[in-house]
């Protein structure tokens, strides 16, 4: 597995200036005087970029909240006017209902034999077809 330390630019840039000052090949103190701030500027300059990055998350974040809680309490709301008006009166007693008389006919009365309705049938539609522009024909 290959490990690599991460170091930040000013760490790497005084690790190399300690390397080339050992070495003695340091030659103008005021050119890496001017590298060092170089490097700062350009620092500040990545830690800034991420912090507006951050922040415009945080608005995009915080917007979705609201909008994804707004639409959880108008569920809520749903849920809990169903359970109140739909659900609880609908609710099961346990008693067995009364005994109630209905009403019907005893004796029905006897209908023409079964070719006969379907004949009638025929003739019907037939002329319907016939006096299909007549608004007065009942079926």
């Amino acid at each position: 597995m290959n490990s690599r330390l991460i170091l930040s630019p000013k760490i790497l840039f005084c690790v190399v200036f300690f390397q080339k000052l050992q070495n003695g090949t340091v030659r103008e103190m005021g050119a890496l005087g001017a590298k060092l701030d170089e490097v700062e500027l350009l620092e500040d300059s990545v830690i800034n970029e991420g912090v507006e990055a951050l922040g415009d998350h945080c608005t995009h974040v915080s917007t979705w909240a609201e909008k994804i809680g707004q639409e959880t309490g108008a569920q809520s709301e749903s849920v809990t006017e169903f359970w109140e008006t739909i659900y609880l009166q609908d609710r099961p007693t346990g008693a067995t209902p009364q005994r109630k008389p209905y009403v019907y006919p005893r004796q029905l009365t006897a209908t023409s034999p079964h070719e006969k309705l379907i004949g009638r049938y025929l003739d019907r539609v037939k002329n319907n077809d016939k006096n299909q522009n007549d608004p007065n024909e009942t079926f």
